[in-house]
């Protein structure tokens, strides 16, 4: 069951409820300052006692148009005693919040008592009292008529009974009073709708922005939740039957240890012309650095060295090329980009340097064309890249391109991961894709004007030109954007604002604890949600031992090959071994570590997308985090690998292990370990193993995903490896129950922190 639409919700409930509480307390400072509690009374009083021309609370204070003996009778010494401080005029001055029926009552029957004179008894019956109110008097004014109507009509059948009379003089001011409680909600209601409004409309609280914003963006959605569900949300729990590393598209194959699909396509036909020629390139700089290696005799050993060297350097190559476009489509700065390609483009000059020094390159006219593809490719990039700093700054971690991003502090970037309130161009109301990247390019930085006048093929010239002091210069002033607004976006931003600040206006008026209590019935719903998908993914959890599984059918290739495969550890041993040290399928296979498992062991990072590309936000929430090392080994066929910390003395274990089978040669090509994605490239799908940098892939072109892998003597075989790896605490991807990937093998250990022990012989 997908909770995304109930946790969008959840966020806009809780945004309703702070802004409601936000009016609540706005609005009890204003009634309590203003004493409108006091006005209402009095506002209840005074049609009690016939005053009808006081019709509305904000007439109170300003009507001197009240009958004497209704100014006399509030300013009785019974109800002025009710009032904290002197009573100057009744009627506009402050009045009491709350007045006892009992009390009141009591004041109207003594003050219609003075009628006769002061001092006056109470007459023997209510009839002869009312009958005084009714008669002029020497003493006193008349009440209205309205007020004696009253009064004759609760005497029928009570004439001569004063308690029964008295307790109709009480259910009447009751009545009365409840009466004036629907006045006191009715304007409350229309205050805090106006406050709400008003502040919805100051800091551009617009549940449309918000519920856009939260349906797409699940760091934001994560701010409503806890940290388990943030777990669920961003990275689905991994179900026994579809291992972490897996795709959800079966036609996705992994090349370097990423999925294709996460790999961005090139966006130009230059972009797919100088990747051809980059690959082909290095692809002949390992052949031949081969044949030297052959050739060397005794220094094979420092030609292998220096191959693996030349090699490495450009497989970053090729990495910096993708991140350079992806940060491009993300919208960073020209400042930023032009930093990061020269700071490249200086790199390649050494390498070229260093190919120009073989004699098999000296004539080799490739390396020369590779230099223009990169600069044309830069250049192409810089002349229609119109927006700010966003996503490449963000991505620096470490090397050439943070040293940029540090001098560029004037670099600005778009928040990810925040609650689109407040009024700036990123949260403008109704302002869409195409609106906010016409917003983004009317800021156009002083450097990339010049960069359209300049000469973009001479890089001294552009690094005197990004260095300069007036490189930093501010952009264009705030009206350029607001110009770019047209007269579509301003219509449609009206419309995002009326009807957004109304319902902020209208949910305000239902009250912050209505709010409260509909986010925890929403909250319970979720957890039922959440409950219910755990109970699906446990009921297509593997078949018992003994039934047959799809995945079986590579272990029973793998037993049908040569017969110099070696034969695997029997199960009940191994079981016995593995118990309690890595999770295990039925039949005794090793099972890879659940999303929470990767979580708790190796850091409970954050991470967001854009553009389709998975970028870590923080590194991990809590002791644990992900801390990446470097790993060299003989067997990675001269990559060197990022791992995660607790994972490198095991992967360092299992090589030598092979090594010292003398197996080594069975590894043709390393795909490598970190690779940032989610499984299909899907945010709703949980995040890949391989982010946690504790996964590997071997020999990926002859063990694609979803196929059998290759058998025991055939080209790219891993299966002779496997019972190593497992020894290791390694699972295989081979024997995954759904999707088969037999190039990976990920770290399974529930202890990590644990010095490598073998489970079980090989």
């Amino acid at each position: 069951m997908d909770t995304r639409m109930l946790e969008v919700v959840m966020g806009l409930v809780l945004v309703l409820a702070l802004v409601s509480l936000l009016t609540a307390v706005m609005h009890e400072a204003f009634v309590a300052k203003m004493g409108r509690r006091g006005d209402v009374l009095t506002l209840a009083l005074c049609s009690l006692l016939g005053e009808n021309q006081v019709k509305r609370v904000w007439r109170i204070r300003r009507s001197d148009n009240v009958n004497p003996f209704s100014r006399g009778l509030l300013a009785h010494p019974l109800l002025a005693s009710q009032v904290l401080g002197p009573v100057g005029n009744p009627v506009k001055d402050k009045g009491a919040s709350y007045l006892d029926s009992r009390v009141f009552v009591s004041a109207l029957l003594a003050y219609g008592n003075e009628r006769a004179g002061p001092g006056a008894s109470r007459p023997a019956d209510p009839a002869a009292w009312v009958s005084l109110l009714a008669q002029p008097s020497v003493h006193q004014t008349p009440p209205r008529k309205e007020l004696v109507d009253a009064l004759l009509a609760m005497l029928g059948g009570v004439e001569q009974d004063w308690p029964a009379f008295e307790r109709r003089l009480c259910a009447w001011y009751d009545s009365v009073m409840d009466r004036a409680t629907g006045w006191f909600q009715r304007d409350t209601q229309l205050r805090l709708c106006v406050l709400g409004l008003l502040i919805a409309a100051a800091g551009n609280i617009n549940p449309l922005v918000i519920g856009e914003r939260l349906w797409n963006d699940p760091l934001v959605r994560a701010v409503f939740v806890d940290s388990g569900a943030i777990a669920q949300e961003l990275n689905a729990p991994t179900a026994a039957s579809q291992p972490a590393s897996a795709s959800a598209t079966p036609a996705a194959t992994k090349v370097n240890g990423k999925a294709s699909s996460a790999k961005p396509a090139p966006d130009t036909p230059l972009g797919a012309v100088l990747d051809r020629s980059l690959q082909q390139l290095r692809d002949d700089v390992l052949v031949r650095g081969e044949e030297k290696v052959a050739k060397a005799g005794s220094s094979a050993a420092s030609e292998l060295a220096e191959v693996r060297r030349v090699v490495q350097r450009f497989d970053n190559l090729r990495d910096d090329v993708q991140r350079r476009r992806q940060a491009w489509r993300d919208g960073a700065s020209t400042e930023a980009q032009l930093a990061h390609s020269l700071a490249r483009e200086e790199e390649y000059d050494a390498l070229r340097v260093r190919l120009s020094a073989d004699t098999s390159f000296a004539a080799d006219k490739r390396p020369a064309r590779l230099h223009d593809l990169l600069r044309y490719e830069r250049n192409q990039q810089l002349r229609q890249s119109g927006a700010v700093a966003e996503g490449l700054c963000r991505q620096a971690q470490g090397g050439a391109l943070e040293a940029a991003c540090k001098r560029l502090e004037g670099s600005e970037r778009m928040g990810l991961g925040q609650l689109p309130i407040g009024w700036s161009f990123a949260n403008w109301p109704g302002c869409d894709a195409a609106c906010q990247q016409r917003v983004r390019a009317a800021k156009v930085s002083d450097l990339q004007q010049r960069l359209q006048l300049e000469s973009m093929d001479d890089a001294k010239l552009l690094r005197a030109t990004l260095w300069a002091p007036q490189a930093a210069s501010a952009a264009s002033p705030w009206s350029s954007q607001v110009a770019a607004l047209s007269t579509g976006d301003w219509v449609r931003g009206l419309i995002y604002c009326v009807v957004g600040f109304v319902l902020i206006g209208i949910g305000s008026m239902l009250g912050a604890p209505f709010w409260f209590d509909m986010l925890g019935k929403v909250a319970k719903m979720r957890a039922a949600g959440l409950a219910a998908k755990a109970a699906s993914e446990a009921a297509e959890a593997p078949a018992p031992v003994g039934v047959p599984q799809a995945a079986d059918a590579g272990g029973v290739l793998a037993r049908s090959g040569a017969a110099a495969a070696p034969a695997a550890a029997p199960a009940t041993p191994a079981l016995a071994a593995r118990a309690g040290r890595v999770p295990l399928y039925p039949n005794n296979d090793i099972h890879v570590l659940s999303e929470q498992q990767v979580r708790d062991l190796y850091g409970d990072i954050r991470t967001t997308e854009t553009a389709g590309v998975v970028t870590l936000t923080h590194p991990g929430v809590g002791a644990v985090q992900r801390t990446l090392v470097t790993l060299s080994h003989p067997l990675l066929k001269g990559r060197t690998v990022q791992v995660h910390e607790r994972a490198r003395a095991h992967f360092e274990a299992a090589f030598n292990a092979i090594e010292a089978a003398k197996l080594g040669h069975l590894i043709k090509t390393c795909g490598g370990t970190v690779a940032m994605r989610h499984i299909g490239n899907d945010p709703n799908n949980a995040l890949s193993h391989h982010c946690w940098g504790i996964a590997i892939d071997f020999n990926e072109a002859d063990n694609g995903y979803g196929v059998v892998p290759a058998a025991v003597g055939q080209p790219g075989s891993l299966r002779e490896l496997v019972p190593i790896f497992n020894r290791y605490g390694f699972a295989w991807g081979g024997h995954f129950r759904s999707k088969l990937d037999g190039m990976h093998f990920e770290l399974a250990l529930l202890d990590p922190t644990q010095p490598p022990q073998p489970l079980a012989d090989a």
